[in-house]
């Protein structure tokens, strides 16, 4: 298999970035990493010597070079021995840059391969916790189906713990976690910083009391430098620089908190950071105007370090109080601008409905108008009829009787004759 057919199939198991890192940092704590530390060796390469060529030999290489003869055999040896080094040196460099990219690719490949059986270890490993594990398994159902409660306390070990981030990613009901005493290892801390990338849910968690390390700080700041809900961290009682060894971890946190607009509260109480890292969170709070609450105590952090941290605390509380004044200043103005709004609103809504109303009014009297002369018009024409009726009636009435009276004259002019 190629090298690129192996990333390409590796590659469908590296979409879940935190486990690539994990899996990172085993490999590179692996026995077998050393297996290509072989070195080139440029001494295997030996020097052409132009001092033991004969004079045809040397000739015929000077003229292959484009080389000025001097007219004796030492000085044209040197002049082609220069010219010897100089393809020796050209050579060496480019035979070492193949041996390195022969080195590289298999490296690579190495490395590729061990990520990928690492991976695959990991899932299975995942799965059978997740199913030897009925109420973690319920956990994740629920955390899927966004149905939990805003706050919870859940029982897990660093492998469910790792599930359990994952599965938090899009997570929108769970707001408050405590995953504190689970004797959570670096990994599963990573894994859970690297989740609040992600996640936009959560506003407080809690991971006192395990063995979280520098990975787990490493994360968390990356996290935080752009994460915008989470406001309380509690990190108690965890090794975070595994007994004073390595700070980078905390400069890292130091970092966060010089970018962070959101996290107020912080609790890093007897969590190893020690001096140094003290004075690091020390210079990281004057750029923090945000962070109310921060415990660094029993962390053998200098007496200084602590008064500066306290005061820009108490600077920060200040600013708090002063916001949340200016905050409540501009809702009730913002209360009284909406209260003049709807009062205008009101008012206008009011003349439009008279106006609406008068109009209908308006309608309304037209439209019994029109029907009162609709009402006429009939009642006229009704009369009218019932008047020509009488009419033709009266009309037939008095043809009937002059006919009658017609026909008695001729009876009685028959008669006198």
């Amino acid at each position: 298999m190629s090298n690129m057919d192996l990333e390409e199939e590796f590659s469908l198991g590296e979409e879940d970035a935190d486990l690539d890192d994990l899996i990172d940092d085993e490999v590179a704590n692996s026995p077998h990493h050393n297996k290509h530390d072989e070195e080139f060796n440029p001494d295997d390469i030996r020097t052409q010597e132009a001092a033991l060529l004969t004079q045809n030999e040397l000739n015929e290489a000077m003229e292959q070079r484009g080389l000025k003869f001097q007219g004796f055999f030492t000085d044209d040896a040197r002049t082609l021995q220069r010219a010897f080094d100089e393809e020796r040196a050209e050579f060496v460099e480019m035979e070492r840059r193949k041996f390195m990219d022969k080195k590289a690719r298999a490296q690579k490949q190495e490395r590729m391969q061990r990520k990928r059986l690492l991976h695959e270890q990991q899932l299975k490993e995942e799965h059978d916790e997740v199913e030897n594990d009925p109420r973690v398994k319920a956990w994740l159902d629920m955390i899927h189906k966004d149905v939990t409660n805003s706050s919870a306390r859940i029982a897990v070990n660093s492998i469910t713990a790792r599930v359990l981030a994952q599965a938090l990613w899009d997570n929108q009901s769970l707001v408050c976690l405590d995953l504190s005493r689970n004797n959570l290892d670096d990994y599963a801390g990573l894994r859970l910083g690297r989740m609040l990338k992600r996640n936009t849910a959560l506003k407080k968690l809690e991971l006192d009391s395990n063995n979280l390390a520098v990975k787990t700080c490493n994360a968390m700041a990356e996290s935080l430098a752009t994460n915008t809900t989470l406001t309380l961290l509690s990190l108690e009682s965890n090794p975070l620089t595994k007994n004073g060894k390595d700070v980078s971890g905390i400069m890292k946190l130091g970092d966060m908190l010089k970018a962070n607009k959101t996290l107020t509260s912080f609790n890093a109480w007897r969590s190893d950071i020690g001096a140094e890292g003290g004075a690091v969170i020390a210079r990281a709070m004057a750029n923090n105007t945000t962070m109310v609450f921060l415990d660094m105590g029993n962390n053998n952090v200098s007496v200084d370090d602590m008064r500066d941290i306290a005061a820009m605390l108490q600077r920060n509380q200040n600013l708090a109080l002063d916001n949340q004044a200016a905050a409540t200043a501009e809702a009730d103005r913002q209360a009284v601008v909406e209260s003049d709004r709807k009062a205008q609103a009101d008012k206008v809504q009011k003349k439009e409905d008279f106006a609406s109303w008068m109009e209908e009014q308006k309608e309304e009297r037209a439209d019994q108008r029109r029907k009162e002369l609709e009402e006429l018009r009939v009642r006229r024409e009704e009369e009218q009829q019932k008047l020509d009726e009488e009419m033709r009636i009266q009309r037939e009435k008095k043809a009937a009787e002059e006919a009658n009276a017609g026909k008695k004259k001729k009876k009685k002019g028959k008669k006198k004759k």
